[in-house]
This record gives C-alpha cells, sequence and structure tokens, in this order.
C-alpha cells in the first residue's frame, strides 16, 4: 500500500471590518411619541450594519476570473447556462448554488420566456404574476438592491457555489444601551466585527448585466 501525503495550505481571513449604527433619544420626544420609538430605531440601526455585511460580501463578485456577460447589455439564458457550466467544471456541487441580480437584471430576466412562461414552468422557475423568481437550473434566484453598479453603468450580478467565499462574524451585530443623566436621554448603538474573503475562484462567475 502507498500512502498519500497531503499537503496543505493555510488561507488567511482577516477580521478588518467594524461597523456601527447609533442614535439618541430624549426623554421628552420618547414620551410624547405614540410609538415605541427605542424598538423601530433599534432595528433600524440594526439593519444598517447587517446592510455593510452583506456590502463587503457583494464587493466580492466582480473578483470572480469567470466572467459572463455584458455590463449595462441584459444577461441571456446563454449567459446563464455558461455559469453553470463554469461551476459544473470546477466539480462545484449542485446544492447551495445561488444567482445575486440587481432588480435591473430581474426586469430583463423575467421577459425570457422560459423563466416566466407557464410552459416552462414547473412551479420553481420565476412566478410572473409576483415578479419573483424560485430558482434557476438549480440556483436559488434573488433581487437585491445592494448589488455592486447601476442602472446606467449595468450590475455585478454573481452566481456562485457557498464554498466561493467565506464570511467570519467575530461579533454579531450587539446592541448596547446606555441612560445620559446630563440630556435626559437615551443613547443606543449597534456593532458587529467581521471578515470576508473568497476561497474558491472556481466556484464563482461574475455575470455582467443590466
Amino acid at each position: 500500500i502507498t500512502f498519500t501525503g497531503n499537503t496543505e495550505s493555510s488561507v488567511t481571513l482577516t477580521i478588518n471590518q467594524h461597523q456601527y449604527a447609533a442614535f439618541e433619544l430624549e426623554e421628552f420626544e420618547d414620551a410624547l411619541s405614540l410609538h415605541d420609538q427605542e424598538n423601530i430605531y433599534t432595528r433600524r440601526s440594526s439593519y444598517a450594519v447587517n446592510l455593510a455585511v452583506d456590502d463587503t460580501l457583494a464587493a466580492l463578485v466582480d473578483n470572480f476570473t469567470q466572467v459572463v456577460g455584458t455590463l449595462a447589455v441584459d444577461l441571456t439564458d446563454d449567459d446563464v447556462r455558461r455559469s453553470h457550466q463554469y461551476l459544473d467544471d470546477a466539480d462545484a456541487p449542485m446544492d447551495r448554488r445561488f444567482f445575486g441580480m440587481a432588480p435591473a437584471t430581474k426586469n430583463s430576466m423575467l421577459s425570457i420566456d422560459r423563466y416566466a412562461s407557464s410552459d416552462f414552468s414547473r412551479g420553481g422557475g420565476a412566478d410572473i404574476v409576483k415578479g419573483e423568481f424560485g430558482d434557476i437550473y438549480g440556483a436559488r434566484a434573488w433581487t437585491s438592491t445592494n448589488i455592486e453598479g447601476s442602472n446606467a453603468a449595468g450590475h455585478d450580478n454573481g452566481m456562485w457555489q457557498s464554498d466561493a467565499i467565506a464570511l467570519a462574524m467575530r461579533r454579531e451585530p450587539r446592541v448596547r444601551v446606555e441612560d445620559d443623566i446630563d440630556n435626559l436621554s437615551k443613547k443606543v448603538a449597534v456593532s458587529a466585527i467581521w471578515g470576508v474573503i473568497e476561497t474558491r475562484d472556481d466556484h464563482g462567475v461574475f455575470m455582467r448585466g443590466a
């Protein structure tokens, strides 16, 4: 028997992201409000921090070396199938594949009959009434305004298998509350610490589109 000597390489993921959102709620304003302002603003602050996490992940998409499509030009079915082929060529698992697209790209994708027509859909594709996608050829499709780009210049859409990128949350979004007696107010801050990295380049595709 000949045993294989495996050589492992290290991957460095740097924790270098620190984001917070904070607000100060005056006692007088809070007392007169008919709504729970502290709860409302805390949820909004938490959303802002989580959106910052999403920003760092969205920024990795245009780093993928496998590219299809053209910026400011509608993606085609050929582009989508080619993206799947790239992942297949890399032996990327079929599960946990995702297709992230901007609203402008979703609009153009809904014009493709095989995604929108009931003649092609068996319940897992596009819902033209709601304007939603379930999955496209096995990739879970979703739309986000956080996809980088603009309607004029085009968007950095992407398809990837989850092993393509890594997110390390050193500290999940945390809420801190302090009563400020000097200002008769309540100070609230939400913060998080994290890092992201591209781990498998061939498990992702940069899909330039509308």
